[in-house]
């Protein structure tokens, strides 16, 4: 199977960080890297088209469409739209709208402008993030596009835990590569660098008894062919 493209679409100077950070999670991640490529404007390839049409051309041939909006509209064109929310009616008109995922940022005071547009993501599946668990939705959003196509079976597989698995089974150094690529969505420090507090109290991939959730395992467990094989 050839793998299916997504496209993270949002303002590019507000969510500089966050769109890398996004491209490096799918792509280092192994259960996402055989399925997906990641498509992002900055990384594109220098060619003779314009900006405009090497975006407009791929936002219609992606499988995916990861938006996210935040405080900055950006700059409007000449049909009265931003260059996100003009990607966001294109992936509309050429694909399936259960292909659209849309991540609006917690706490702002949105112009008109964004106002507008957030009432408009409402037809799609959106999600409000913070930049903490920003990479933690989108995961569980891919998971469930995955479902919906039959690649994988079974709806509750992600939330289900493991009662053979214990703490023991953690890869720490997964976990902090985890937590150093949030933090570089904002460059802050005030992500809870406590691993096993993290994995239970934000993550949600942990419960009291210290088994992992089948997500838990998948990205964080020592050995996945544990319980996965």
């Amino acid at each position: 199977m050839s793998k299916l493209k997504i496209f993270v679409s949002s303002n590019q100077k507000e969510f500089e960080h966050a769109r890398l950070s996004i491209k490096q999670f799918i792509e280092n991640t192994p259960i996402y890297s055989n399925l997906f490529e990641v498509f992002i404007f900055e990384n594109r390839v220098a060619e003779g088209r314009s900006p405009d049409e090497i975006y407009l051309k791929e936002v219609e041939e992606s499988d995916i469409f990861l938006g996210l909006i935040g405080k900055n509209y950006g700059e409007i064109h000449e049909n009265g739209l931003s260059a996100s929310e003009e990607e966001f009616d294109i992936f509309l008109k050429s694909s399936n709208i259960k292909n659209t995922f849309v991540y609006i940022l917690e706490n702002i005071n949105p112009d008109k402008n964004t106002e507008k547009f957030i009432k408009k993501a409402h037809i799609v599946k959106y999600d409000r993030f913070n930049h903490e668990n920003l990479l933690m939705k989108i995961q569980r959003s891919l998971e469930k596009f995955l479902y919906m196509k039959g690649i994988l079976q079974n709806k509750d597989f992600d939330e289900r835990f493991v009662l053979e698995s214990s703490y023991e089974d953690v890869d720490e150094e997964k976990v902090k590569y985890f937590l150093k690529i949030s933090d570089s969505i904002t460059k802050i420090g005030g992500i809870d660098k406590e691993i096993k507090n993290t994995l239970l109290n934000r993550l949600s991939v942990l419960n009291h008894d210290l088994n992992l959730n089948n997500t838990g395992i998948l990205f964080f467990s020592k050995k996945v062919e544990k319980f996965l094989s």
